[in-house]
């Protein structure tokens, strides 16, 4: 009998590195530049077997070798990231994963039924929930794999990114739970419906979401422009700290605003530094928009780089409205700089966003990185904008990925958004993510998108909760975690 036992782990022990192979080959796809969205459901599924097949120590060492592996390969590509950098996120990454794993595999083996299937999800939830509480923005959640299948992102709208992060990791130990017991319906059928329904009621929400609360208000027409030449214009000041010269930028901007500004175009706004100047040229370019916005009845918003090159940190990455009457609405100062390449040289604005009532819905407008933050974006939900301009600047390593990031927030707060994006995709999408018009600035030549935007968003659930969801993650496997070790204690003191 022993002999026999011996036989079936030595099979089973090297079985479960086929799982784990799998495992390591979809984690490279499961997010980064080469997410494909299923692989996010399936790759915890096989490494969560080969850590449940396996010792602690060993299934612990082993789990955070792949996944450290598969998150450095998944992101080593993006771009203007140092490798060091994304080295030691991925380990940073690849440890914490490990432990959500050893943690599934502690509970699971205490645990039965419906406790057992939901730690792992509210582990995973729970750590990026810290994470996210520590840094404040979004970046490689899995939330942001599912980019496409719009009933199921409207989950967000109630519990932010935190509830469809739950759903995907779901999937793992319900699987794994039926593989344990051979797929035998009779003992599996409660754990799989159960998923199963959650997950149905989900898409059928978002299914009616959809369908039944479509915007019915006016739209606004509104043109987002690029600045043409911008990355030699920056090559240029990067490697002679010269501008371009301020005579021509404003006959850019009066050129592509004219351009812009018909077909009952109310609102135009440029990318994130769509217009580079020395700080002492700033009044001229802001009086010269000034004109232009009067002259063509519009309100305009530049994105202006303005460079200081007398003080280190005072230069200004900014976003100005100007109203139809000529009139300065706001100025507003980009409040989440990019560490180490806007953070040492540009100043940090207050991290109020600006907002304005018009006769085409109440407007606010934040500046690319900001839009990865979504507390801070919620305030603009809270406030009831309608419509949120976001001048952005990206580069071909992230695009479309990071424009398609900043779509839950629209979903997330019930407003439109538009994202005139520099090197990047451009895109404008109503509070549902419906895709309204998009233009890829390496596969066009087209500076200017056109898009009819819903004038009214909606009101949110996620507007009024926030974090709830991921509280209660987090609490639960507090709880779970405590309650799993006790019984081990419990089941050393009876052994003793």
């Amino acid at each position: 009998m022993k002999e026999q036992q011996m036989k079936t782990n030595i099979r089973s022990d090297k079985i479960s590195y086929i799982w784990l192979g799998i495992g390591a080959v979809l984690m490279v796809f499961s997010n980064g530049i080469y997410s494909i969205s299923l692989a996010a459901w399936l790759f915890p599924v096989f490494v969560m077997r080969f850590t449940r097949l396996q010792t602690p120590i060993k299934g612990f060492i082993i789990s955070l070798l792949v996944c450290s592996a598969g998150l450095f390969i998944s992101w080593k590509e993006i771009g203007m990231i140092p490798l060091p950098a994304i080295f030691s996120i991925a380990v940073g990454g690849g440890v914490t994963a490990a432990v959500l794993f050893q943690i599934d595999r502690l509970v699971s083996l205490k645990f039965d039924g419906v406790l057992s299937m939901l730690a792992f999800p509210m582990a995973w939830t729970a750590r990026d929930f810290l994470q996210f509480l520590g840094t404040g923005d979004s970046w490689g959640s899995l939330a942001y794999t599912q980019y496409g299948n719009l009933p199921l992102m409207q989950v967000v709208s109630v519990t932010g990114l935190w509830g469809l992060i739950f759903l995907i990791t779901w999937l793992a130990p319900v699987v794994n739970f039926s593989w344990q017991h051979e797929f035998q319906w009779l003992k599996i059928k409660r754990t799989v419906l159960t998923f199963a329904c959650v997950l149905s009621l989900v898409l059928i929400f978002g299914g009616a979401r959809l369908n039944f609360f479509a915007p019915e208000s006016e739209t606004v027409r509104i043109a987002s422009v690029t600045t043409p030449g911008i990355r030699s214009q920056f090559r240029t000041l990067k490697k002679e700290g010269k501008l371009p010269v301020l005579q021509d930028t404003i006959q850019v901007m009066e050129d592509l605003t004219e351009k812009a500004a018909h077909a009952n175009t109310k609102i135009v706004f440029w990318q994130e530094y769509g217009a580079l100047m020395a700080k002492e040229e700033q009044s001229a370019f802001i009086e010269r928009a000034q004109k232009i916005a009067k002259d063509k009845n519009i309100y305009l918003m530049p994105g202006m780089g303005v460079f200081n090159f007398k003080a280190k940190k005072n230069s200004e990455n900014k976003a100005i409205l100007i109203d139809p009457s000529g009139n300065v609405v706001w100025e507003y100062l980009k409040h989440h700089l990019v560490p180490g390449v806007e953070a040492p040289f540009f100043v940090e604005g207050k991290g109020s966003i600006p907002e304005v009532e018009t006769a085409h819905g109440k407007m606010a407008a934040v500046i690319c990185y900001d839009l990865d933050f979504p507390d801070y974006i919620r305030k603009a939900g809270q406030t009831g904008v309608d419509l949120l301009l976001v001048p952005s600047f990206d580069w071909k390593q992230i695009t479309p990925l990071h424009t398609h990031m900043g779509v839950f927030r629209a979903i997330e707060n019930g407003f439109s958004l538009i994202r005139a994006t520099g090197m990047g995709l451009s895109m404008a999408v109503d509070y549902h993510g419906r895709s309204l018009a998009q233009v890829n600035y390496f596969t066009s030549d087209n500076p200017i998108m056109f898009s009819d935007i819903p004038a009214k968003g909606v009101t949110t659930i996620y507007n009024h909760i926030g974090n709830f969801f991921a509280w209660i993650c987090l609490a639960g496997i507090l709880i779970l975690v405590i309650l799993a070790l006790f019984r081990v204690r419990k089941d050393n003191l009876n052994t003793a």
